[in-house]
């Protein structure tokens, strides 16, 4: 079973909260992880995304993500972290949980 890491930090310093997410690596991770964001209705100001150059490559993945310019609450972290896992373990696409939230994942982004 491939082992995937999650750790959360509140930082109100800079009004939001980071997440830190190791996994091995593997075509769209990134996009499914904020995938699983959007779901919950979260910004996300800031990334930092590595991965190391092993023969398994590892992604890591430093996140800041927020709500309502906010850190976002412990509750909502502890959904976001169990969906997030899911979907990196491949037992939930970010395609449902999106659907599971109300989400329209066709949609199309609208820039004015």
């Amino acid at each position: 079973r491939e082992e995937v890491t999650i750790e959360i930090f509140e930082r109100p310093e800079i009004s939001a909260t980071e997440v830190t997410v190791c996994a091995p690596d593997r075509p769209g991770l990134l996009s499914e992880i904020l995938g699983v964001f959007y779901a919950h209705d979260l910004s996300v100001p800031g990334i930092r995304a590595s991965t190391t150059t092993d023969s398994k490559p590892i992604a890591i993945d430093v996140f800041q993500v927020s709500r309502s310019d906010r850190p976002v609450p412990a509750a909502t972290m502890s959904q976001v972290s169990k969906d997030t896992q899911a979907v990196l373990l491949r037992e939930k696409s970010a395609f449902e949980i999106l659907i599971q939230k109300g989400k329209d994942p066709n949609r199309l982004l609208e820039v004015d």
